[in-house]
């Protein structure tokens, strides 16, 4: 029987008693973008000699300039935080001002419009060195003079207008050169040469140039190279430790440039490389101090794509000192957690251009890995799941060019292999899969070749496909489903029918399929992102396209009877076509990619609350005749302020018999003795006490199990507040003096949503 009032009450004046140590969090849970170098274009690099370092900044991921500093260190990259920066931007220069021993910044393309501010890094912190100067602008060319001991600066775009000033940095501020030499262009590249500066092509109002001038005495000459490179603009140029120039990728009319050229003395010849570079244009390139390697980060390749990585010119041509950190931007890709590996498992997806992927991406918990090109066919709404009947990650359908796919794969962590079951659903898209309780996969609805919605379910076993049959949701695509693990329910909601759009919520048993009744659900719509947060005991609904084909932002969760609207802080920015997966072993839920209409989103964000409940057990007992006794939390259940939150109680006697569950507020001292306390003094040989013993709880079981429930009915200043459990099973047959053994121990912390 449950524990009484008396004893809930005794418990609640610990509690107030221990209050000195509970937190008063406010409650919180948000979408915080992953803290990774993530893809992008428009970013700078410049050489810090002093601390042997490469120090990049900003760039901008498809979704904004960013104002991330990062630091090329040991062979790698380190995020960097300090607690001053210049605001977000990309286009913008940034040099090494030998002549002051600070990194120089200017200008960029900020959020709304250019930027015309000035900034200094010395290594550790950004400081603000002027406002005023060269007109607000980005795309212009910066390099260090090591004659003048001047940083130039030329050029660049100001919203349509092109620029062609030349303007120098001396340590104060900037001082105007006039406006001869290159003349107006955006996009050149530039870097010291020969005592002076050598800027080379860009573009102007006639298209890109492959034109070079000289900047040497004060004044800009041309250039008279032999054999240039073709034309192009926001390319990179590398002064080389020997005095050369390299000159890397860029655009032209027909896209992106995947090109190399080297400048020695007057005379320009291509690079003869095994491996060429991925053609892209607004890398950002130098030489690392510490190894001396040409590193090149970053960049948009074709259909806008954007490039994470970090490459090393070899002898033999580029190789990857850095793979990306997370895949490139894409929507209409699928996702499924791998328990069996921790490791939540993405493939394919399309890109706004109609570029279908076929690469596979897993998340180990703190960062993405490629770890395979190929297998399925290139292709967009297809589904994947768990499935636990081969240790493996399942695949079905989806688009690819050849249309509607009805194929089956499965993934083991580092080969797909296509599977031949006797019998398979049609071919369909915009269909939805989870893994269920039993470990066998649901499959639901989607659409035909001819984008007419089906109805139909299946189960996965290891037996094959077969029809789930009875009552059945009505016939839709792009609904959204994830299994409940607390309530043992596979949910489903919304999706899209015709010119329809859904806003029903399904749950499914098992055997047969319920429709809910929630009094506030969220607006239909189809292309939603679901998964359930086990860190939460809930269902999360994000994102979509609603009737008005408007795309969304706003997040729901779903406790097994209502939908409750979440104020996300950080919000999700609005998105459809995005996947959202639980990695239990890291605790949080992935969120990653999706399309906001305008373009495909390349960033990846954790569903995570301020204020998260837990419980974990530690210790051993001590066993019986019969067994260890061992405490848990029952399955799905975690110490939620306001919820009533159970304990699971194992390998109890078989016969009905009494337990006693204590809570205590230490796991260091009980009586004035350090824990765990061997309890053999107390008629316990080989057990241990884990906790003060603060709180006894009587109940009675039925023999092997019990479930204990525990209203957590206290205020949100309890909020963090730890305890501790460890029960004792009474029994007669026990070999010593109590009759009795002790179970491992438990650790709560309350949490608040």
């Amino acid at each position: 029987m449950p524990p009484g009032p008396v004893a809930r009450l005794r418990l609640s004046a610990h509690l107030v008693a221990a209050l000195g140590v509970a937190g008063s969090v406010a409650a919180q849970v948000g979408f915080e973008p992953l803290r990774a170098f993530t893809p992008r274009s428009g970013l700078a690099v410049a050489v810090d000699p002093w601390r042997n370092t490469l120090v990049w900044f900003g760039g901008d991921d498809g979704t904004g300039p960013n104002a991330e500093t990062w630091i090329w260190r040991q062979g790698g990259l380190e995020r960097s935080t300090p607690q001053t920066s210049p605001p977000p931007r990309s286009g913008h220069g940034l040099v090494t001002d030998l002549a002051r021993g600070r990194l120089l910044l200017f200008g960029g393309r900020g959020a709304q419009t250019e930027l015309g501010d000035t900034w200094t890094y010395d290594g550790t912190t950004w400081s603000l060195a002027a406002t005023g100067g060269p007109l607000p602008r980005s795309g212009h060319a910066m390099a260090f003079d090591g004659a003048s001991g001047a940083v130039v600066l030329h050029g660049g775009g100001r919203n349509s207008a092109l620029l062609g000033d030349t303007w120098l940095w001396s340590g104060s501020a900037w001082t105007s050169a006039g406006s001869g030499g290159p003349g107006p262009r955006r996009g050149a590249a530039a870097a010291p040469f020969a005592g002076g500066v050598l800027l080379v092509g860009g573009q102007d109002l006639a298209g890109p140039r492959n034109d070079a001038f000289q900047w040497q005495g004060g004044a800009w000459n041309p250039f008279a190279g032999i054999g240039s490179p073709p034309p192009r603009h926001d390319a990179v140029l590398v002064a080389e430790a020997n005095g050369t120039l390299l000159l890397a990728g860029g655009a032209d009319p027909l896209g992106p440039r995947g090109d190399c050229w080297r400048l020695t003395g007057s005379a320009w010849s291509p690079v003869p490389t095994t491996q060429g570079l991925p053609a892209r244009s607004g890398a950002a390139a130098a030489v690392d101090p510490a190894s001396g390697d040409l590193l090149l980060a970053g960049g948009a390749g074709n259909f806008g794509a954007r490039f994470g990585d970090v490459l090393r010119l070899q002898a033999s041509g580029w190789a990857t000192a850095q793979a990306a950190a997370t895949p490139p931007a894409r929507q209409g890709h699928a996702a499924a957690y791998d328990p069996s590996r921790s490791r939540a498992v993405v493939f394919g997806g399309t890109t706004q251009a109609g570029l279908d992927r076929s690469d596979t991406w897993e998340w180990d918990g703190v960062g993405w890995h490629e770890l395979a090109q190929g297998g399925p066919s290139a292709r967009q709404f297809h589904a994947l799941a768990f499935d636990q009947s081969r240790s493996s990650v399942l695949l079905f359908g989806g688009r690819d060019a050849s249309g509607a796919r009805g194929d089956t794969w499965s993934w083991n962590g580092g080969t797909w292999t296509q599977l031949a079951p006797s019998q398979s659903p049609a071919p369909r898209q915009g269909h939805a899969m989870c893994t269920l309780g039993d470990g066998s996969v649901l499959l639901f609805g989607g659409s035909d070749a001819n984008f007419t919605p089906l109805g139909d379910a299946f189960r996965w076993t290891a037996l094959g496909w077969t029809t789930v049959v009875g009552l059945l949701p009505p016939a839709r695509q792009f609904a959204a489903l994830g299994y409940d693990a607390v309530r043992q329910r596979a949910v489903l909601f919304g999706g899209q029918r015709g010119a329809q759009v859904l806003a029903d919520t399904w749950t499914y048993d098992g055997v047969s399929w319920q429709l809910a009744a929630p009094s506030t659900p969220p607006a239909g719509r189809f292309g939603a992102a679901l998964a359930f947060a086990a860190d939460r005991s809930r269902i999360v609904l994000t994102g979509g396209l609603d009737a008005t084909f408007s795309v969304r932002g706003d997040t729901w969760e779903w406790d097994g009877s209502q939908w409750q609207a979440i104020g996300a802080n950080p919000a999700l920015p609005a998105r459809h076509a995005a996947v959202l997966c639980h990695h239990a072993a890291s605790d949080t839920t992935v969120l990653f990619g999706g399309s906001d209409l305008n373009g495909d989103l390349p960033d990846t964000r954790l569903y995570t609350s301020a204020a998260p409940a837990r419980y974990t057990t530690f210790g051993a007992g001590c066993p019986g005749p019969w067994g260890t006794p061992q405490l848990a939390a029952a399955p799905g259940q975690r110490p939620w302020l306001g919820d009533t939150f159970e304990l699971q109680l194992s390998g109890l006697p078989p016969q009905a018999g009494l337990v006693i569950v204590v809570f205590g507020f230490s796991n260091s001292l009980w009586l004035g003795q350090p824990l765990p306390a061997p309890l053999a003094p107390y008629g316990l040989p080989g057990c241990q006490a884990f906790l003060s013993l603060d709180d006894p709880f009587y109940a009675f079981h039925g023999g092997g199990t019990l479930r204990f429930p525990f209203p957590l009915t206290m205020g949100a200043s309890y909020t963090g507040f730890t305890y501790y459990n460890q029960f004792l099973a009474v029994d007669a047959s026990v070999p010593n003096a109590v009759g009795a053994v002790i179970s491992n121990a438990g650790q709560g912390t309350l949490g608040r949503r």
